[in-house]
């Protein structure tokens, strides 16, 4: 008798070793290349990442400046150069798209969407499917009734997701709750980008606090989208003239060009110049935003301590895949902030 209940007894200990040790997250990545696949050092870091996942932008929704109609830009190529992950369709939607969509256009323009999505995706199963749009208050019935069509185009058998800012989330009374199976939190570009003083707009720990703690009253399952991406801000006079990425970025390391005012945050042009067809002209200042890794792990934890844990497995998706972001951070830092959410 003592033994069975010794046996039952180690069963009940491992069953909560178990669940206690069982993860809570899913690593992900957004993929926003136009062109292009994976390159080898991206799918190593997926694969030590064990992230099989990839919210995939497929093309952008905007007004065409000559109809004033929406249109699909920017339209993905080379899908098939993602086998082997799960994708996950994201569409772009811009607002002032949906501030000039009349009620009775909504549902043409949902079902354009959801056959370019299909278009696209042939060959390629999905059971999710993501709406990224800031909407705001003059456009949240146009949008909330786009979502609620290609929700009814989609079925049961497909989650529809959209993507939610802070803002909207502190607010979440008068900017409503958009009609989604489930929203992705984007926690970064928080700052004022074009107020001079900003030193880092995508993401400042103040500013963050005044809105994270409405986190947890949010009615809906929240993943999150973490930035690991970084731009530099190209100023002249104190105003914004270019935000600039990638390869427009100039080499800031170039002294006879650039002279430095805090090593690698802020620089300023010395002499004019022409580069790319970028025009950089003597006194512009360039400031590089990003997180640090300190940062990216504050981030996490400030944003942890604010999810209510719902039972289901979330999502932590780095924005976005890319070999230079992924180099600059290593596995290891993802792999800790990650960690965090368990």
């Amino acid at each position: 008798m003592f033994a069975v209940r010794h046996y039952i007894t180690l069963c009940v200990v491992c069953l909560l070793l178990v669940s206690c040790n069982k993860h809570k997250t899913e690593t992900s990545f957004y993929f926003w290349k136009t062109r292009g696949g994976v390159d080898a050092s991206e799918r190593e870091a997926m694969h030590t990442l064990q992230a099989n996942v990839l919210y995939t932008r497929l093309f952008d929704v905007d007004v065409d400046k000559e109809s004033g109609q929406p249109i699909p830009v920017g339209t993905i190529r080379h899908l098939d150069s993602l086998a082997g992950w799960q994708i996950i369709p994201v569409v772009y939607i811009t607002n002032r798209t949906m501030l000039g969509t009349r009620t009775d256009s909504v549902a043409g323009l949902a079902g354009h969407i959801y056959k370019k999505i299909n278009t696209l995706m042939k060959g390629h199963s999905f059971h999710e499917f993501q709406i990224d749009c800031d909407w705001s208050d003059k456009s949240q019935e146009a949008y909330f009734q786009l979502l609620k069509t290609l929700k009814t185009l989609a079925g049961p058998e497909k989650q529809l997701s959209a993507t939610i800012r802070l803002h909207q989330v502190k607010y979440k009374q008068r900017t409503g709750i958009p009609p989604v199976d489930k929203g992705m939190l984007m926690y970064y570009n928080m700052g004022n980008l074009h107020d001079p003083k900003e030193t880092n707009s995508i993401y400042n720990p103040e500013d963050a606090g005044r809105y994270v703690s409405y986190a947890a009253s949010y009615p809906m399952h929240l993943d999150v989208a973490l930035p690991i991406f970084s731009w530099q801000v190209q100023q002249r006079d104190k105003k914004i003239i270019a935000l600039l990425s990638g390869g427009q970025i100039p080499d800031e390391s170039d002294t006879s060009r650039f002279a430095m005012q805090k090593k690698g945050e802020l620089y300023t042009v010395k002499h004019s110049f022409l580069q790319d067809g970028l025009y950089f002209m003597e006194q512009d200042e360039l400031r590089t935003e990003r997180l640090s890794s300190d940062e990216l792990l504050a981030a996490a934890t400030q944003l942890s301590e604010h999810l209510n844990d719902d039972g289901q497995i979330r999502r932590i998706v780095f924005f976005d895949l890319n070999d230079f972001h992924i180099s600059y951070y290593g596995t290891k830092t993802l792999e800790k902030t990650v960690a965090v959410f368990n």
